[in-house]
This record gives structure tokens, sequence and C-alpha cells, in this order.
């Protein structure tokens, strides 16, 4: 929407909800994203002018624009990755790089029990304390990544 614009009563949609053909036009209807934003897109294949964000090489003759925004050649590919937000000197992440993949990793801890109580004929005082902190561990549980909540999209940027 621009300044001067007029909104309409009207829903450009159907009543009900959005269906995957009202995303057909796309361009149509919504102010064009900036060249090379990425965008969550709820459909298999992007619409025209977009490609996909998935590590593929694009033609930069072909894509000028979309050329200073990955001056590679190469778009990211996010296909299956969570974006987050360039550290831009905070110092929260200082050392990934503007467009920097990293894997996986969950910040170190650990887990230890300090004492515990034997009760009984021990050779030694009978319910003394003993302290102890190896030999313990836990069972592991879980799956295969640590990722919070999450919905499934393809990544898509305007190439045009």
């Amino acid at each position: 929407m621009k300044i001067g614009d007029t909104i309409s009563t009207t829903a450009p949609f159907s009543a009900s909800k959005i269906t995957p053909s009202d995303y057909s036009n796309f361009d149509e209807r919504y102010e064009p994203a900036l060249i090379g934003t990425p965008i969550p897109w709820p459909l298999a294949t992007a619409p025209s002018g977009y490609l996909k964000c998935n590590g593929a090489s694009f033609n930069k003759t072909q894509y000028p624009k979309l050329a200073l925004a990955y001056p590679s050649g190469v778009l990211p590919d996010l296909r299956g990755e969570f974006i987050r937000g360039f550290d831009d000197g905070r110092g929260v992440r200082p050392n990934q790089a503007l467009l920097g993949w990293q894997g996986s990793e969950i910040q170190s801890h650990n887990h230890s029990i300090t004492n515990f109580e034997i009760r009984g004929a021990t050779g030694g005082p009978t319910n003394a304390w003993f302290p102890s902190a190896n030999g313990i561990s836990t069972n592991n549980s879980g799956g295969d990544e640590t990722r919070p909540r999450n919905v499934a999209f393809n990544y898509i940027v305007r190439a045009l």
C-alpha cells in the first residue's frame, strides 16, 4: 500500500479462508517485495519473477538487481534452515559472517549429582554421605536435532 491509496472494503480472497488459488495472483495483489529479500512461501513452486532459496546459481546478467544482493550469483540454501538476525557488532554472535551458515549446537552445560546417601553396613560409618561426581549418566531421549516448534515453508526471493 502506498500513501494516497484507498482501502477497499472487499476482501481479495474467499470469505472463509485463503486457498492455494489465491496465491496464483500474488504479484497482482500485493506490493512486490524488495529484490533479494527471502519470503516464506506456502506452495511448492515459486510464482513468476521469483526464485527458490535452494542454493542454486542464477544468471547475474539476467537478474542484475538480484546480483546486487547476492554478488556470488548463488542464492542462499534455506531449505530446512531458520533465518537468524545478523550480529552487526552487537556481540551476540560476533564470528558469524553476514549470510554465514552455522551448524546445530547445544549451549555448553553439565549435569552432576554431588552427594548421595548409602545406608547399611559398608565397612564404614552407617548412614554416611559419600560425595560422587563420576560415572553417573542419564539416558538419552529425544530426536535427532534441537529445534523450536515450527511450520515448513519454502523461502523465495523476488528476482525481477
